[in-house]
């Protein structure tokens, strides 16, 4: 099965969107957000690391399995593999989120070796990140407690 995007109708305004890291949560974010058609997002998610997985990857002790089954842990639209066992481990997960991220274009909106430098509440309205020796600001209108922030202004270029 293919994954198609529709363009955004004419009336539909479009956006920028940023996703702060490629863990389960950006990941969700992001195809989310580029499954939106009014608004309609240009989507680009910054992870510090060079690979998909965020926590999974960097934080996760040898032989970490999943304690909640694989059944609770997969998405609703995207089961994993029957032929995984009922608690993967850390890497069988984080192949999982590489396939979803697959699956839904989503690892085209990937900028890997950027992390956020400095990012200012609502009244400086700036976030700045650091990408391979370069730093950038944007400014962005973010909600509360939320890890995604809407691009107002030119920023970071799109690869």
């Amino acid at each position: 099965m293919s994954s198609k995007q529709t363009s955004a109708s004419p009336s539909a305004s479009i956006q920028k969107a940023l996703v702060i890291g490629a863990g389960p949560s950006g990941c969700v974010a992001a195809k989310y957000l580029l499954s939106s058609t009014n608004p309609h997002y240009n989507v680009t998610i910054i992870e510090a690391s060079d690979t998909i997985g965020g926590t999974f990857i960097n934080k996760a002790y040898d032989n970490t399995r999943l304690v909640s089954s694989k059944f609770i842990t997969s998405f609703s639209d995207f089961r994993m593999n029957e032929d995984y066992p009922n608690h993967p481990s850390a890497e069988e997960y984080v192949k999982y989120l590489e396939d979803y991220c697959g699956r839904f274009g989503i690892e085209k909106c990937i900028r890997f070796g950027c992390r956020v430098v400095s990012l200012k509440d609502k009244d400086g309205e700036e976030i700045k990140v650091e990408e391979k020796k370069n730093t950038a600001t944007m400014n962005v209108s973010a909600s509360e407690q939320s890890h995604l922030l809407t691009k107002n202004s030119n920023g970071i270029s799109e690869s």
